[in-house]
């Protein structure tokens, strides 16, 4: 009988952790960006500011269709949230694009993990709607940075 328990118990924790690496959409909570970004404090007089608070949004954006390489303000802030709360060194490298999104009337651009930018061009058009999942990594040069973690075509 123990036996038994034990192999179901093993038999769960392993289907439980193949999943793990799934994405947590409701981690995320539904605003809109211009909303996301008064939620944070103006950073207008600080070069670098890090996040530490976890802040995680699903926000509806248009895609413009312009995309560039990660300005070097966003790079360094990327490089310094990874330092400074010791998330994987890898992660620096993580983010080498950004996507401009309008949403509001206004235009930003968030960086985009490298996996997803191949993709996200082709399954968001220029001009289409776009659910992102974006979390607040920090500030740099007084604009707030939020990343994409994950999107959805609309």
């Amino acid at each position: 009988m123990i036996r038994h328990l034990l192999f179901i118990l093993a038999t769960t924790f392993a289907l439980t952790s193949a999943y793990a690496g799934d994405f947590n959409f409701t981690a995320y909570r539904q605003t809109s960006l211009s909303d996301a970004i008064a939620e944070h404090r103006d950073y207008s007089k600080d070069d670098f500011v890090i996040e530490a608070g976890n802040f995680k949004y699903t926000v509806i954006g248009t895609y413009t269709g312009q995309q560039r390489k990660a300005v070097t303000t966003t790079k360094d802030l990327i490089r310094h949230w990874v330092k400074t709360l010791g998330q994987p060194k890898e992660y620096e490298s993580l983010f080498d694009h950004e996507v401009e999104i309008e949403s509001g009337g206004k235009k930003y651009w968030l960086p985009i993990q490298n996996p997803m930018v191949q993709s996200f061009s082709s399954e968001v058009r220029k001009g289409g709607s776009v659910k992102l999942y974006i979390m607040l990594l920090g500030a740099s040069k007084s604009r707030l940075v939020f990343a994409i973690n994950e999107f959805e075509g609309q």
